[in-house]
């Protein structure tokens, strides 16, 4: 009755979290402002594509390229003919895949402990909660997708290897993970190495039928974008340097937020692999936190935490399948002092868009109206893309670029110098580079300051229009 009590309480602790998510992803849903500074970057391409325009190019000026794969612009595209906001559409999608990598997570518990009805919805459930996380799930941006085909291709793969026809589609999903973001080459690593552990044979037939698709596509991309499409998401991202401080900040956060269930995780791990059990999900687990290794590269963000919580859902589920009864009662008591801990603190304390927030972009968008002459923004692109702006430089990319010396800045300093930017949107911080902030403060002047609203709370939002100076007589 005791560990029946425990369980319900998880149970439901899980479910209030879910509730919440699904709260949060609707409120995000129609909220028609960025809610993430670079979601407006990501339309800003797909209405670059519908207009005939590239989306990766090569301009030492002015860069604003895209720099991951277009798999996500393309999966965009067709919804967009249907619903017309691409805000909303690139939106819904993560949101959907969201919900689909619940279900992935599901079925593959389910396929594990079938005689546990309750390991495979606590599974799914888990992914929801830790809001460090879940919070980007909903962003109109390419990881959630990308983490979708990855598992659901890694799932085919891995339990299905004697249905051709499922093979094949796990291998599909693989290479489309890939062509979403770059990081989504982990669930070949992870397949892999789960094959080769199995049989060499079987892990030459699956990397040969892999690497055969990669080259196509990435063929077929390079035939559509040409060179530019390799230095953009390759070269640019290269740039990009590692620093320990990131690193050290991102995964003391993470671990001070869950320390229970990586605890459970990394026994878990041990236990497995003790018994010689359940190895393809301790491998699939170590990759994902191996892949999240990568959040130390400037310009990255929790988003990359996301494989690690992946891991944590699928291990953490299946562990307490393998325990007896007395280690599940500590363990369901545990994991409802973690559930609580989540509640109490989380190190980003998400914030939801509200009125204010609203009243505050539709200003903006005032602004951007009524100023006929280009506009120069740091980030925010969603307030240029209504109008049909050009965004000349995507504040992070050129910060990132700027300080590999990919990029000089004196062109955009030159025409700030000449106030050829009738309207400027600025943050004081984020983006722009020194030169680019200095030139802004001396031939610029604010004429408002507005509070808009970010996942990680207000930010305010300068609006500058030129300086203008009358020459004496």
């Amino acid at each position: 009755m005791k560990n029946n009590s425990l369980l319900l309480i998880l149970l439901v602790l899980l479910i209030l979290f879910f509730i919440s998510y699904l709260h949060y992803s609707f409120s995000i849903l129609k909220y028609p402002f960025d809610w993430d500074p670079s979601e407006g970057y990501i339309c800003y391409h797909i209405l670059n594509i519908l207009d005939g325009k590239p989306c990766y190019y090569i301009d030492s000026d002015y860069p604003a390229y895209y720099v991951y794969p277009p798999f996500f612009l393309f999966t965009v595209l067709p919804l967009k003919l249907v619903l017309n906001d691409i805000l909303l559409c690139s939106r819904l999608i993560s949101f959907l895949a969201s919900l689909c990598i619940g279900a992935v997570l599901y079925f593959w518990a389910r396929k594990i402990s079938s005689d546990n009805t309750f390991v495979p919805v606590i599974t799914a459930l888990f992914f929801f909660a830790p809001g460090i996380t879940s919070f980007w799930l909903p962003l109109g941006r390419v990881d959630t997708l990308a983490q979708l085909f990855m598992l659901f291709g890694i799932y085919l793969c891995i339990y299905n290897p004697q249905k051709s026809f499922r093979w094949f589609a796990g291998i599909l999903f693989l290479t489309f993970a890939t062509f979403t973001k770059q990081t989504g080459i982990f669930g070949v690593l992870i397949v892999f190495t789960v094959t080769l552990c199995e049989s060499s044979l079987k892990a030459l037939k699956f990397f040969s039928w892999i690497f055969f698709l990669h080259l196509v596509i990435f063929g077929l991309i390079f035939f559509w974008a040409g060179k530019p499409f390799f230095e953009n998401i390759f070269g640019t991202y290269m740039a990009q340097p590692y620093e320990y401080q990131l690193l050290k900040y991102y995964f003391r956060s993470f671990f001070v937020c869950m320390p229970i269930f990586i605890s459970i995780g990394i026994y878990g791990s041990y236990l497995f692999l003790k018994k010689k059990i359940h190895l393809q999900i301790v491998i699939f687990f170590i990759l994902c936190v191996i892949s999240t290794l990568l959040v130390a590269k400037r310009g990255s963000s929790w988003n990359l935490l996301i494989p690690f919580t992946l891991g944590l859902s699928l291990i953490c589920g299946v562990t307490i399948r393998e325990l007896d009864r007395k280690l599940q009662n500590f363990v369901y008591l545990l994991l409802i002092i973690q559930i609580l801990l989540l509640a109490v603190y989380n190190p980003l304390y998400v914030k939801y868009p509200n009125d204010n927030h609203r009243e505050s972009g539709y200003k903006i968008l005032e602004y951007v109206k009524n100023h006929s002459g280009p506009l120069l923004t740091e980030q925010f692109e969603t307030f240029a893309n209504r109008f049909g702006k050009t965004i000349f430089v995507e504040g992070d990319l050129g910060y990132e670029l700027f300080a590999a010396n990919k990029w000089n800045a004196k062109k955009l300093v030159q025409d700030i110098v000449s106030q050829n930017f009738s309207l400027v949107l600025f943050t004081g911080e984020g983006g722009f580079v020194q030169p680019v902030k200095d030139a802004l403060r001396e031939y610029y002047v604010p004429v408002d300051r507005l509070s808009i609203g970010l996942y990680s709370g207000e930010r305010y939002l300068y609006i500058l229009e030129p300086k203008y100076v009358e020459s004496s007589p």
